[in-house]
């Protein structure tokens, strides 16, 4: 077995941060220039979370050079709910610094993803917690995290053990890029056919022109920008397209864009295609509040379930939630592939892919024995940015919608074949999306197992 050896942490690191006459003012952040990493970004994991990033002056970004961020940091939140929590930074930016309650590692003297992977582990993260002070705002400063010690092995079992670990994650991360990718391609054709209606605008635009109606909805549906190119341009992209698809894509395109109306008509929610009914996301889905688990304590030995909160649909699993027992109502039981709508507090609309649960207050299941999950899913986010603000207008401490929100909530509904047709479009990359994120938990699970092992040496690679 490889030598391992106790150290101490400032004896192979440098550790900074922003402290003193270096901290910034609102004031000095900026919408563009360089990145600022915060809390928000860290999850103790490899990769950073990139959805909300702030930006900082240049002038103050310049006068603390030795926080600039460079590839293989490895970094701390020091202070604040998340304290702890441990990320990594893979130089996502030409530009980045810390804000005041990160503190960064850097010049490892091995390799810095072990560091990394090291302080994120059960082992790392137990010593982390030994070092937190304060009550009301818990801390950990850097004198304490200087001084901790460490057990490590050498540079290239470091290596070994950082390679099988990223192998994991790398394959976790690709599959977060493709959900990205997937939710953005549903969305794009939910929003084209059912919300902008822009095969049916398509088809008035050519009538107007005296242009093939049809041959317009098919170079609308097929991606083919029709408002910006002139009737010839259109034609020539559209057939470009015809060319690469079968004689099955051909005839079927031609069908799809025979069901969409060649009419707008008004209707209480402005223009929609004629023919076409409205109906509330109350009619076309069942929004089945979820119950106050801690009423359902499991007796000893009874099988249980993990409780489903805001807190681990957001993150995706259930690890360290609460329990109940299993026998609660089958309705209030989230399965893989259910829709969970979080309606108080942060709003948010996930596919759960974390297993078997119990449905808690304040969340939504959703589901519908009329529609598809695709159709009220993604009706469902369309209002939902109208939700948020409705939620942020409460004047109190945890903003809401009530069922009236809901009812108020307006849904164009084409006719049946243009749902089925729709479905097989979108409801295909929903599936994809759940199934590559139950993957990516079953990777993480095996991940989490093996790291404190790999991580003290208990097992190799």
């Amino acid at each position: 077995m490889s030598r391992w050896e106790e150290v101490i942490l400032e004896d192979i690191v440098e550790i900074k941060g922003r402290i003193g006459w270096k901290g910034y003012k609102k004031s000095d952040l900026r919408d563009s220039g360089p990145v600022v990493i915060g809390g928000t970004n860290i999850k103790n994991d490899i990769y950073l979370d990139l959805a909300e990033l702030k930006h900082l002056s240049r002038e103050k970004y310049e006068e603390s050079p030795e926080i600039m961020l460079k590839t293989g940091d490895v970094l701390l939140v020091q202070r604040g709910s998340s304290v702890g929590d441990v990320g990594y930074y893979h130089g996502e930016f030409k530009e980045a610094t810390i804000n005041p309650t990160i503190i960064v590692m850097s010049d490892f003297k091995g390799n810095s993803r072990f560091l990394a992977y090291y302080l994120m582990s059960s082992i790392g993260q137990n010593k982390l917690n030994s070092l937190k002070s304060g009550s009301s705002i818990p801390a950990i400063y850097q004198k304490p995290l200087g001084s901790l010690i460490i057990k490590i092995p050498p540079t290239s079992l470091q290596d070994d053990i950082s390679h099988f670990l990223s192998r994991i994650d790398d394959k976790i991360h690709l599959n977060q890029q493709t959900n990205e990718t997937l939710e953005a391609m549903a969305q794009a054709i939910f929003k084209s056919w059912f919300v902008d209606f822009d095969p049916v605008r398509a088809k008035i635009e050519a009538t107007s022109a005296g242009r093939d109606p049809n041959r317009a909805a098919m170079a609308a549906i097929a991606g083919v920008s029709w408002e910006d190119q002139d009737w010839d341009e259109i034609e020539t992209a559209l057939q470009q397209k015809l060319d690469r698809m079968t004689e099955d894509l051909r005839s079927q395109l031609h069908q799809t864009a025979e069901l969409f109306p060649d009419e707008l008509v008004v209707s209480e929610i402005g223009v929609v295609p004629k023919g076409w009914g409205i109906k509330s996301l109350e009619e076309i889905a069942d929004y089945l509040n979820g119950r106050a688990m801690q009423k359902y304590p499991p007796e000893d030995g009874e099988p249980t379930l993990p409780v489903l909160k805001i807190a681990q649909l957001r993150k995706g699993d259930t690890e360290g939630a609460d329990i109940a027992t299993s026998d609660i109502p089958e309705r209030f039981k989230i399965r893989n592939g259910d829709m969970i709508f979080s309606w108080s507090g942060s709003l948010l609309i996930r596919l759960w892919a974390g297993g078997d649960a119990a449905l808690n207050q304040h969340l939504f299941k959703v589901t519908s024995e009329e529609y598809d999950q695709w159709f009220y899913y993604h009706w469902t986010k369309h209002h939902l940015d109208n939700f948020i603000r409705i939620a942020e207008s409460k004047a109190v401490t945890m903003g809401h919608i009530k069922r009236s929100h809901l009812k108020e909530a307006k849904c164009a509904i084409p006719n049946k074949e243009l749902l089925e047709i729709g479905g097989q479009h979108i409801e295909p990359l929903l599936q994809q999306s759940v199934k590559l994120n139950l993957e990516s938990n079953q990777l993480a699970e095996l991940r989490d197992t093996l790291l404190p092992k790999l991580i003290s040496g208990e097992v190799g690679v």
